[in-house]
């Protein structure tokens, strides 16, 4: 894994975009790279039946994240986890919808981390990176760009 940070985050306009169009019901997100933890916070207080992890190598972004959760009325259904993705690749089995803000990644972590989530059934992932993909995308609002950053979508969900 690369040990580069590249910190930004999705502003709430994108995060909300993303929660009308994609994530609902009784479901479990998982949020790698969750930074202070907005992303998993706003899903968890906008989705009374759904559970939000997120997980985060920055020790400083974690601990922030865990005592915001202090407040939230949802935080019974978020966890913050303090790690990398890599050793913790149970998260990835354990949720439906996954979100990755992986820009800062080597390509090889991005490229192994999208093959483990093809090779599992029903997930949807929704991650930017590199234009190395050729899935779907939506465009989200960040805080670190003027511009609409794209992200990625990959469903490995069996339709038929």
């Amino acid at each position: 894994m690369s040990t580069k940070f590249a910190y930004g985050e999705i502003t709430t306009k994108g995060i909300y975009k993303l929660n009308e169009w994609y994530f609902c019901g009784d479901k479990k997100v998982l949020d790698i790279g969750s930074g202070y933890g907005r992303l998993v916070r706003l899903l968890a207080e906008d989705n009374p039946e759904m559970e939000c992890v997120g997980i985060e190598l920055d020790k400083t972004k974690h601990d922030i994240s865990t005592e915001i959760n202090k407040w939230s009325p949802a935080r019974k259904r978020i966890n913050y986890i303090h790690g990398d993705i890599f050793k913790n690749l149970h998260l990835l089995e354990n949720a439906d919808y996954i979100i990755a803000n992986i820009l800062a990644w080597d390509n090889e972590d991005i490229l192994n981390l999208v093959k483990m989530i093809s090779s599992m059934p029903d997930k949807l992932f929704i991650f930017n990176s590199h234009q190395c993909f050729s899935y779907e995308t939506i465009t989200l609002n960040v805080s670190w760009n003027s511009k609409p950053q794209p992200f990625y979508k990959l469903n490995t969900t069996i339709h038929g």
